[in-house]
């Protein structure tokens, strides 16, 4: 039963994150926070500037984005909390470790950041990258165990509502 719950949040957190609306308790729920069409310009213009000059003449501009996408994780935390138990939050941080990548550029020209979920019977987590044309959502186990995947696979077995 515990799988098909994670599947529910998961889809929940696509629809949230896709619309800003959430059901709870029979009524609807608009999200207060959305993704800014700034915090989507200044993806498109490092993209395209993506260099060291650049990017400290337009800091300000990063640091609105960064804070509007942690105002959404902010909420979007709380949504999630109506059907699961989160325990932590993550922003990663804008700059790329190139010392082992062929890209030299030194700035991802996205979001993307995560939520655990919290104890021991719920290890799996959702993550999200925002980018212009290319954002992504997801939830699951990455590389689950031997007994995760069986118990995964049981889990839906035994759930008749699927």
């Amino acid at each position: 039963m515990e799988g098909c719950l994670f599947l529910y949040t998961v889809l929940t957190f696509f629809w949230i994150f896709t619309t800003n609306w959430i059901f709870q308790n029979s009524i609807i729920l608009r999200s207060t926070v959305m993704i800014s069409k700034s915090t989507f310009q200044f993806l498109k213009e490092i993209r395209k500037n993506n260099n060291k000059e650049w990017f400290l003449e337009h800091k300000a501009l990063y640091l609105d984005a960064n804070e509007n996408i942690k105002e959404l994780m902010g909420e979007l935390e709380l949504l999630l909390n109506t059907t699961d138990n989160i325990e932590e939050k993550k922003l990663f941080r804008i700059y790329k470790d190139v010392r082992f990548s062929k890209d030299k550029t030194p700035y991802k020209d996205y979001f993307s950041g995560y939520f655990k979920r919290e104890g021991v019977s719920r290890r799996g987590s959702y993550y999200f990258s925002v980018q212009p044309g290319n954002t992504i959502i997801g939830g699951g186990f990455y590389g689950p165990n031997k007994d995760d995947t069986f118990r995964i696979r049981k889990e839906f077995e035994m759930d008749n509502t699927i």
